[in-house]
């Protein structure tokens, strides 16, 4: 079939679906034509033998049904997972397109991987069933082996999942039993303090905040021990709004003072005026751009605004 022999020329030169078909035909069309749903014109066969650098005539040629590599089939992974990394969901659909995992021979760690692709690709889609059954089809493979980077990368995932269906118990468990795993080890430091700021951000919706600063607190421990430092102003914002709530004002304007940030301002001026600092605390309070972006700062810039009411 023709489909079968564009697929392998462009595999074989390492081409997605997208590149080959822009400015020919859409990508969902070359899909099509691959699959053997649709006919292809002679002038699309001529310009995507031109794209491929073959005669019109190679495309008739009986396809061999080319097989990846183990290193091809890597290659061909990392691609994506950058793609995912990078947040480029729209591409994965070819890969999806491409059922790697109906591929005969394939490792069992490329097909874990593969499942995680999947995965993410469907919780980004919201279709959580979908995004459960190819998790479920990971875990049944990675739970097998010893701790490595994808089966980190499984629990970031599955918590994520849990969260988006509000089942935050069950994040938690993941994501501690994955904690206690890379104990074992040095080599997941890393990890480590991505599962931790994933656990935070779990308590601080639950607005167990005094759990919430225990948790930064250990992060920042780690931190300093590897000398990174991981989404430093998130894990700011949540640290100064557990700081706010557990009244530990000293720390509070330690932690906000001189940052540029609406929602620093807004601690830093609140500190200020938990101090008795009244007219520091209106200075701060003046330069704002209030923004109700943050859903958790809601309440102390009313409370802010009630109090300084009252002043001026």
């Amino acid at each position: 079939m023709i489909g079968n022999r564009i697929k392998e020329l462009r595999n074989n030169q390492k081409l997605t679906q997208e590149e080959l078909s822009e400015g020919i035909v859409s990508r969902t069309y070359l899909s099509l034509i691959e699959k053997g749903s649709v006919q292809p014109s002679n002038n699309v066969l001529v310009k995507l033998s031109e794209r491929l650098g073959v005669n019109v005539n190679d495309l008739m040629v009986e396809s061999k049904n080319y097989q990846y590599s183990d290193i091809d089939m890597s290659r061909e992974i990392i691609f994506y997972e950058n793609k995912i990394q990078n947040e480029d969901f729209d591409v994965i659909e070819q890969f999806i397109d491409n059922h790697y995992e109906e591929k005969e021979d394939i490792k069992k760690l490329d097909l874990a991987r593969i499942y995680l692709i999947y995965g993410e690709y469907y919780l980004n889609r919201s279709q959580y069933k979908l995004c459960k059954r190819y998790l479920d089809d990971a875990a049944n493979i990675l739970l097998k082996m010893p701790v490595n980077d994808y089966f980190i990368r499984y629990t970031n995932v599955i918590s994520r999942y849990y969260v988006k269906n509000n089942d935050y118990d069950e994040a938690l468990d993941v994501l501690e039993r994955a904690l206690v795993e890379m104990s074992y080890t040095n080599q997941f430091q890393l990890e480590s303090i991505q599962n931790l700021f994933l656990m935070a951000n779990i308590y601080f919706n639950k607005k167990q905040y005094y759990t919430v600063l225990r948790i930064i607190n250990r992060m920042e421990y780690l931190s300093r021990q590897v000398n990174i430092t991981y989404k430093e102003d998130d894990v700011r914002y949540m640290k100064g709004i557990c700081l706010y709530h557990e009244k530990k004002f000293d720390t509070l304007e330690l932690i906000t003072a001189h940052k540029t940030n609406v929602y620093d301002k807004v601690l830093y001026s609140y500190s200020l005026l938990a101090k008795g600092d009244v007219k520091s605390a209106l200075d701060i309070y003046g330069t704002i751009e209030f923004t109700r972006e943050f859903n958790a700062l809601n309440e102390i810039i009313d409370e802010l605004d009630e109090r300084f009411k009252s002043i001026i």
